[in-house]
């Protein structure tokens, strides 16, 4: 009898599994739902350095494509999952506006750009696209990431890993004069870095760089009045730049006094600085000015990582 009940009661289990439609193959297909959340970090330019801190206040957008475990990811076949959505920090976690989970049974790519609604565009061919970007206008500090793919809830942990890069570069200048006791006091009107590209289209994919639209534009760093002397200081602002082949000049105006010959005003040209502004770097360019040779020299070019 006892092994009758036994028999029976198998019998019923496998009627109730085989009505609720679950098996031991897809069991990990219904397992419970898992949000999509994200960890943002700012990429490190170098292997000694640790990676930079992503801003807790400046939400950034990320798009998301799906596909077949096991496939590879292409971007002309992949499908939305995800579609320019703002991400932000609530608590512990960065997540979406609106709260997704992950997919059971495909895998995903991620594309993200930072701050939200700076990309123009963001798609699985071109990634992030800033279009028309004139940094004499708008100096936004522009992130994007590279794809992040092939990734599920079981491989990821359920968080997004994003290392953000820097789409820019910036510059920065100090100025001294050189040695001389011809003028009381001598001081900076403006300076000035012209002939470079100030506008340009950026794209991520199929590899990150930018087009520029000519080289005939003009970066203003500083406009004002700041005395000088023989100790190298820093001028005016830094400033974001369009990563390029910098044939610019540095245009310097400065004011001089003296007591016996009066006071005028000198402009004075560097020659072209020549060389490849990389994304994500930082220069700093120390200019010396002798105002009794009209010159204008740069000393020094520090590429800071």
């Amino acid at each position: 009898m006892k092994s009758f009940c036994t028999y029976i009661s198998l019998v019923l289990v496998g009627i109730l599994l085989a009505g609720s439609g679950c098996t031991v193959q897809d069991a990990k297909d219904n397992a419970p739902e898992t949000a999509v959340t994200f960890d943002p970090v700012l990429y490190a330019t170098t292997k000694a350095s640790v990676p930079g801190k992503y801003p807790d206040d400046q939400p950034f957008g990320v798009s998301a494509w799906e596909y077949n475990t096991g496939a590879a990811w292409t971007g002309e076949k992949a499908q939305p999952f995800l579609v320019n959505s703002r991400v932000s920090e609530q608590g512990v976690a960065w997540v979406p506006d609106l709260e997704v989970f992950w997919p059971g049974r495909k895998q995903l790519a991620f594309v993200a750009y930072s701050p939200y609604g700076a990309a123009d565009y963001i798609d699985p061919v071109n990634g992030v696209t800033f279009a028309s970007v004139d940094v004499t206008r708008n100096q936004t500090d522009l992130l994007y990431t590279e794809p992040a793919t092939d990734l599920t809830v079981y491989t990821s942990g359920g968080m997004v890993s994003l290392a953000f890069h820097h789409a820019l570069c910036s510059l920065s200048f100090s100025l001294r004069t050189s040695d001389d006791d011809v003028y009381d006091h001598v001081s900076v009107l403006s300076l000035s870095l012209e002939k470079i590209a100030c506008v340009g289209t950026f794209r991520s994919l199929p590899a990150p760089g930018w087009t520029t639209e000519g080289n005939d534009g003009k970066l203003t760093f500083f406009q004002g009045q700041q005395p000088l002397d023989g100790e190298s200081r820093a001028v005016g602002k830094t400033l974001w730049v369009i990563p390029q082949f910098a044939v610019a000049r540095v245009v310097v105006r400065i004011l001089l006094e003296n007591s016996f010959i009066g006071t005028r005003e000198e402009s004075f040209v560097s020659a072209p600085l020549g060389i490849p502004l990389e994304p994500g770097r930082n220069y700093t360019f120390s200019l010396t000015c002798n105002p009794e040779f009209r010159s204008l020299k740069v000393d020094q070019l520090e590429k800071l990582q």
